[in-house]
């Protein structure tokens, strides 16, 4: 499995994990930014609509924030989050402004708005891509997604890892499947389907639905039929399990084990507005606002953060 996707990357900042335990100030290491809240998906599981009101953050905006999470030491920046990033109209322009600021950047994108121009710039400026399919075929793509735009993907995602493979240093390209009712009983279908037509993916995730604490989207019927073709699928080296599964299969009453987040001071997302909160699950939950970084860019704003959770 790629290095990119281990969860043990936090020991490489061992001065962030030192002020964490002395309590002192934690800056996050790696921030979400959401560059917009319009999609040209409509999947029926997003919990962003909710939020949605198709607002594209401003370049000036956008700018002043990738200064100021560079500042104080952020590493990395993902483009993803409650809308489309690569549907921004000043998107190959924020490439540039934080490949220049050497932060280093993840992508993760449904793959319809991809042009020539994105995909050469995308390749180049970018360390991971990740390009979320979820189906094998339009019919099923179109009752999740929401649209019929699952040729135009695939076509697009081809032309991506073909001139992915050309780079001298190519970039980590994968593709990612959310478990949800229209696919559960077909994973292996879809996953062999995959790895057969884009055998120059690094890698398929699958990953169940993103919820909060209390909600479970799964029953313990669609568990059983889940468990078992991910038992099959972890053989294949190039298909990832994601570790949130453990909490979906846990028989426990209380799947969560943990009553805290502990790495939320090392995280953080910016919604479409330029709020930061405590995390991508939290946004537009007012107890987790932590800055409104569209109208302040302070490094005070990260200090005893534990005081304020």
């Amino acid at each position: 499995m790629d290095k990119s996707i281990s969860v043990d990357k936090i020991f490489f900042f061992p001065k962030n994990l030192i002020a964490f335990e002395k309590k002192a100030t934690v800056k996050p290491i790696a921030v979400e930014l959401h560059l917009t809240n319009a999609c040209n998906n409509n999947c029926y599981y997003c919990s962003m609509k909710r939020i949605r009101d198709n607002y594209f953050l401003p370049l000036e905006k956008i700018s002043a924030i990738l200064n100021f999470l560079h500042n104080i030491g952020t590493k990395g920046i993902i483009l993803s989050g409650g809308g489309e990033p690569t549907t921004h109209p000043n998107f190959l322009t924020i490439l540039d402004l934080a490949y220049n600021l050497n932060l280093h950047l993840g992508l993760i994108s449904n793959g319809i708005a991809l042009d020539d121009r994105k995909i050469d710039q995308i390749i180049k400026q970018t360390e991971w891509i990740r390009i979320s399919l979820d189906a094998g075929d339009s019919e099923t793509y179109k009752k999740i997604r929401g649209t019929d735009d699952f040729q135009t993907v695939m076509a697009n995602f081809q032309k991506l890892l073909e001139t992915n493979n050309q780079q001298k240093k190519p970039c980590t390209v994968s593709t990612q499947i959310i478990v949800n009712k229209y696919n559960l009983s077909e994973l292996s279908t879809i996953t062999n389907f995959l790895l057969k037509e884009l055998p120059l993916v690094k890698f398929i995730q699958i990953r169940p639905m993103e919820t909060r604490a209390n909600d479970f989207p799964y029953t313990e019927k669609e568990l059983l039929i889940i468990k078992k073709q991910l038992k099959n699928l972890r053989r294949n080296k190039r298909v990832f399990i994601s570790e949130k599964w453990r909490y979906f299969l846990n028989k426990q009453k209380d799947r969560f084990d943990f009553s805290i987040c502990h790495c939320a001071q090392f995280i953080g997302a910016v919604d479409a507005h330029g709020k930061f909160w405590l995390c991508c699950h939290m946004i537009n939950q007012p107890n987790y606002l932590f800055a409104d970084l569209a109208k302040n860019q302070s490094i005070n704003l990260f200090s005893k953060t534990e005081q304020k959770y």
